[in-house]
């Protein structure tokens, strides 16, 4: 049985799934409103530091 703290923190992870997903939307919005972010070049610069940053914070979160 899941104690009331623990679902305290799970219901705090689900609300916090949730917001990002609406933080990411209208990022998302906003820079497809933006001519200079629509280029193919900052595509995928992003991607690449998107990458870096996700290699990055895993590597902190395993090797503590």
């Amino acid at each position: 049985m899941i104690n009331s703290k623990k679902r305290g923190y799970i219901l705090l992870e689900i609300v916090l799934i949730i917001s990002s997903v609406f933080v990411f939307r209208s990022l998302w919005t906003l820079m497809d409103k933006v001519d200079f972010l629509n280029q193919t070049y900052v595509h995928i610069s992003f991607f690449v530091i998107g990458i870096c940053l996700t290699i990055y914070a895993l590597n902190k979160i395993t090797h503590k």
